[in-house]
C-alpha cells in the first residue's frame, strides 16, 4: 500500500493523550507502533485517511505507522519521536530580591538574574526573552521606572509546562 504519511506531531508535550493523524491507502489496515511495538490497531477510511488515540507514559517516544493492504502487502512510515514531559518548572529569581529598594540614577537599569529548573525553556523577564545557559541560569537587564516596579518571569518547556513568578522592587533615582 502506499507509504503511510504521519500528520505532524509536536516536539513534546504535557499532556499524555495524543493523536496519531496521517493518510495511506484507503481501506488499509493501520497499526501505531510506539517504541517499535504495535499498541493499536485500525483501519484507514475511504479516502484513506486514519486517526490513532494513544495515551503516553513519560519520556521519549518513536512513533511509526504501519499499513497493510487487503493482499497483505506492507508499508511503514517514516519514524517520528516525541517526549512526554508532564513535570512542571521552578523559577528561582537570584538577585534582585522581592521588595528590594533600588536608590541612584545609576541603578535604573537592573540586572535581574535566576535559574529555571530546565535549561531548554524559554524565560521572559518584564516582556523580554532572556537567555538561558545550559545549567538554566538567566539574566536580563530591564530599565525601572520611578516608584513601584512589579517585574514579570515567564518561563514555558518545550512541552508547554508554564510558569510566571513576579518580584516588586521600588526605585527612587
Amino acid at each position: 500500500p502506499q507509504k503511510p504519511v504521519i500528520s505532524a506531531l509536536p516536539e513534546a508535550t504535557n499532556t499524555p493523550e495524543i493523536t496519531v493523524s496521517g493518510y495511506t491507502e484507503a481501506l488499509a489496515n493501520v497499526d501505531l507502533l510506539v517504541d517499535g511495538e504495535i499498541v493499536l490497531s485500525g483501519k484507514a477510511d475511504d479516502q484513506g485517511g486514519f486517526d490513532l488515540k494513544y495515551t503516553l507514559i513519560k519520556g521519549e517516544h518513536e512513533i511509526r505507522v504501519k499499513a497493510k493492504d487487503e493482499a497483505g502487502n506492507e508499508s511503514g512510515s517514516d519514524l517520528k519521536k516525541i517526549i512526554f514531559d508532564p513535570d512542571n518548572l521552578e523559577i528561582t529569581i537570584n538577585d534582585p530580591k522581592d521588595g528590594s529598594e533600588i536608590i541612584g540614577v545609576n541603578n535604573k537599569n537592573m540586572k535581574i538574574q535566576g535559574k529555571v529548573s530546565k535549561s531548554e525553556a524559554t524565560v521572559k523577564v518584564g516582556g523580554s526573552f532572556a537567555l538561558v545557559d545550559s545549567e538554566g541560569n538567566f539574566s536580563q537587564t530591564i530599565s525601572l521606572n520611578e516608584g513601584d516596579n512589579e517585574i514579570r518571569i515567564e518561563a514555558v518547556d518545550k512541552a508547554g509546562n508554564k510558569i510566571e513568578k513576579s518580584i516588586r522592587l521600588k526605585y527612587y533615582p
